[in-house]
């Protein structure tokens, strides 16, 4: 039994680390289309921060006694989500301290992958937006081989993202410059042509949730026509899919099995939530971010939407079972009536049909007294 269950776990452990290595494969091809917008600057950032990330790693299992897996990429496909959501101007302190700060306090504090409640580079880019926000919510424009400093701060040409200014109606950006992700924002976030073939990917590898996915993404473009921010038609459609990184979060984080819920229609709430509280924040607080404070929010709710799911279950079945019982009780006494009424209609039947022997009876008894009667009258006369 013991051997069956250890079994088990390393299939289990196999397939997790096949499933981070086919998301570290997806994340470098975003590397690859921010190093062509914005040079070595861009790839020494994913570097700079997948470094760190093994390193901080590496002590972090040292000193609290577990084994440093060079096989488990986790660390690494969480060091690249948290670089491709930096602006490739960012500072290389503030990428190494934000790395090292999401591996020892954001994974390790919480216990290592099994017991994560927040997604670890969410939280550490959320603390980085929120400490160095001219830092990391700053951008330069994208430019086909471009090359920023490598070794200086990156200081002029910065400006607000693509989703800033689609907010307030003053996006120029062309559907051509969408499709190719040559937009002003965070490095790796922006190209959704490509990151939808990696959720399609992800998705029939089975990396990736589906329901959280379809969900997010349906809820996320119905509030966008129904309630535009500033564009609507096809262009609020196409603004729900590129801007606020909403789509790279969801692939890449809210997607995350080890964050999601683990049932079906508590993983389609969860999408749903994810993408609702995305779009109010946006809409009223002007988060160009949005989504990862989303993110952090939902995720607290993970584990009760798997409760309520588990209830909501347990209540449909009740009624089932109830309603199956009444049909059945309507149905049988139905057929009982039914009975009944046609025993009824069978009497008068019955009795009409036994008269013709009653009529023929009388008149017997009404010969008899005649005869009778005929035959006393001589004895009286004489």
């Amino acid at each position: 039994m013991v051997n069956k269950i250890n079994s088990v776990s390393s299939v289990s452990d196999r397939a997790e680390l096949q499933r981070f290595a086919r998301l570290t494969v997806f994340l470098v091809a975003l590397n690859v289309m921010a190093f062509y917008y914005y040079g070595y600057r861009a790839v020494i950032i994913s570097l700079l921060s997948v470094g760190v990330s093994l390193l901080t790693e590496y002590i972090c299992c040292t000193l609290t006694g577990k084994k440093f897996d060079i096989k488990d990429t986790s660390p690494v496909v969480s060091a690249m989500i948290l670089a491709l959501l930096m602006p490739a101007s960012v500072s290389y302190m503030v990428v190494a301290f934000a790395s090292a700060f999401m591996i020892s306090v954001c994974k390790f504090a919480f216990g290592g992958n099994n017991n994560l409640i927040f997604s670890p580079a969410a939280v550490a880019y959320a603390f980085s937006a929120l400490t160095w926000s001219n830092n990391v919510l700053r951008f330069p424009s994208p430019v086909p081989f471009g090359q920023l400093p490598l070794w200086t701060e990156v200081t002029d040409g910065l400006s607000y993202s693509f989703t800033h200014y689609a907010d307030i109606s003053l996006s120029s950006a062309s559907y051509l410059d969408i499709i190719w992700g040559k937009l002003s924002g965070p490095m790796g976030t922006m190209s959704v042509v490509i990151i939808i073939i990696c959720a399609v990917s992800l998705y029939f590898f089975r990396d990736i949730p589906g329901t959280v996915l379809f969900s997010g993404v349906a809820v996320n473009v119905l509030l966008f026509v129904i309630f535009p921010l500033t564009a609507t038609g096809w262009t609020a459609v196409i603004y729900a899919m590129t801007t606020g990184s909403f789509m790279f979060v969801l692939v890449f984080m809210a997607c995350d099995f080890r964050f999601a819920p683990k049932r079906a229609f508590a993983q389609i709430l969860y999408g749903g939530i994810f993408a609702l509280l995305s779009y109010l924040l946006r809409r009223f607080s002007g988060l160009e971010t949005a989504a990862i404070f989303s993110l952090l929010i939902v995720s607290i709710f993970s584990a009760e939407l798997d409760k309520l799911d588990v209830q909501l279950t347990r209540l449909i079945y009740f009624l089932r079972k109830k309603i199956g019982s009444f049909i059945v009780y309507v149905g049988k006494r139905t057929k009982s009536g039914q009975t009944d009424l046609t025993d009824r209609n069978a009497e008068p039947l019955s009795s009409g049909a036994d008269q013709p022997g009653d009529d023929s009876e009388n008149a017997g008894n009404i010969a008899g007294s005649d005869e009778a009667a005929s035959g006393l009258k001589p004895e009286s006369a004489g």
